[in-house]
Parts: C-alpha cells; sequence; structure tokens
C-alpha cells in the first residue's frame, strides 16, 4: 500500500490541474509513508513541503515529525528551534501538546531529567487528549524508573566502597 500512496502522491505533484490543498495532502500522505519506513531523508522533504502550510494541523504535525527526525540524528539544537516555532505559532492543539512531548525527550536526552519530567508534567496536568496523555505518562514513568535504578546501582556502589 506504501508504494501505492507514494506513486499516486508523486503523479499528483506533477499534475498541473492539481490544487493547492491536493498537493498538500498528497505531500503528507507521502510523507507519512516514508516516515513510518524510516525513509528519514524522503520524509523530511515532504514534510518541508508542508511546513509553511496555513492548515494548522498539516503545518504541526510536519513540523513536529522534523523535529524528531533531527532528534533521530541526535541534532537536538535544530529541533529545538523547530519545537520553539510550533510553540511559539500554534495552530493545533495537539501538535502544540505533542511538541511539548518532543521537548521532553530533549531534555531527558541532554541529562536535564527535572525539566523532562515537569515538561511531560504539564501535559499531563493541562490536556485531555489519551493518545498523549498515554505517551506523557508512559515517558514520565520511564524517566522515573530510570533515575531510580540510577539511585540503586549508586547505593550499591557505595555499599561496595564501604
Amino acid at each position: 500500500q506504501g508504494d501505492g500512496i507514494l506513486s499516486a502522491g508523486r503523479s499528483l505533484m506533477r499534475e498541473g490541474k492539481a490544487t493547492a490543498e491536493m498537493k498538500e495532502e498528497a505531500s503528507l500522505d507521502m510523507a507519512r509513508v516514508c516516515f513510518d519506513r524510516r525513509q528519514l531523508d524522503s520524509a523530511y522533504s515532504h514534510y518541508n513541503y508542508l511546513a509553511t502550510s496555513a492548515n494548522g494541523e498539516y503545518n504541526g504535525e510536519a513540523r513536529c515529525r522534523q523535529a524528531e527526525i533531527l532528534m533521530f540524528n541526535q541534532n537536538y539544537d535544530r529541533a529545538e528551534k523547530i519545537i520553539e516555532r510550533v510553540a511559539r505559532d500554534a495552530s493545533s492543539d495537539y501538535w502544540l501538546a505533542y511538541s511539548f512531548i518532543l521537548w521532553a525527550d530533549i531534555y531527558y536526552a541532554r541529562g536535564n531529567n527535572l525539566q523532562a519530567k515537569q515538561t511531560l508534567q504539564s501535559i499531563i496536568d493541562n490536556y485531555d487528549v489519551e493518545e498523549l496523555l498515554a505517551v506523557a505518562r508512559q515517558k514520565l514513568a520511564a524517566i522515573i524508573a530510570s533515575e531510580q535504578t540510577e539511585t540503586t546501582e549508586e547505593q550499591e556502589a557505595i555499599t561496595i566502597e564501604l
């Protein structure tokens, strides 16, 4: 099915009679296929087409996915700049909340567990989309579990040294 979506999307993008909306929908479908297949360069390009869309859902998804792709490559500074734009120009509550989850991932990757936990807790306290709440709760639990593991390991090391 993914190959068919990509083929149809490429054809539509070349079609002179296709409306801007049709091209955006095709680009979104192609971006999702490439993202799911981890063809990240292609996904990034397709999402780039949508990053300035007037459709808040499209540009929110595009920017968040671009940030994710940058995070896969550990390019946290560029990802954070994209997330800041999503937060500043938010036109979709869903993608705004999603961007904060990504921000928490960046904080955690940089070793700032406190800020990561606070960001996730803020989502849990202030958003009502169950899908995002589940992700935020799972990530928060994982951070807490990793901290508990670190504390246990530190205590064992101290015990051994005595």
